[in-house]
């Protein structure tokens, strides 16, 4: 099934929650997805994030995040990294993940 994953807005991701969590290298996700929002958060516990959206073929639309968590290693050197999206979405993401992100590791949440 073909895909198509876009830049997704701040309001898009609103109602998305923690579902799992990727291992990946920063440089890997980039390669995947694009350069980071850069917009982090305001009280500084996120640092790097991606709000992207993903269209399958027959319209179905996951919207999902990548974000650092408390992490205060350098960009390059993250290798733990949070994703939000709704929980009936884990195993688009997982197959997504595999399929994009060089040697991820997508782990689910153990957060209902």
């Amino acid at each position: 099934m073909k895909e198509t994953i876009i830049k997704a807005t701040r309001e898009e991701i609103r109602g998305t929650g923690l579902t799992g969590y990727l291992r990946a290298t920063a440089n890997a996700i980039v390669k995947a997805f694009g350069d980071p929002n850069g917009s982090g958060s305001i009280d500084g516990k996120v640092r790097f994030d991606w709000y992207l959206k993903l269209v399958m073929e027959d319209g179905y639309t996951v919207i999902f995040t990548i974000y650092d968590w408390k992490d205060k290693t350098s960009f390059k050197k993250i290798r733990d990294w949070h994703v939000g999206s709704c929980h009936d979405d884990f195993n688009v993401l997982k197959s997504l993940f595999k399929a994009n992100v060089r040697n991820a590791k997508f782990i689910e949440s153990d957060k209902p």
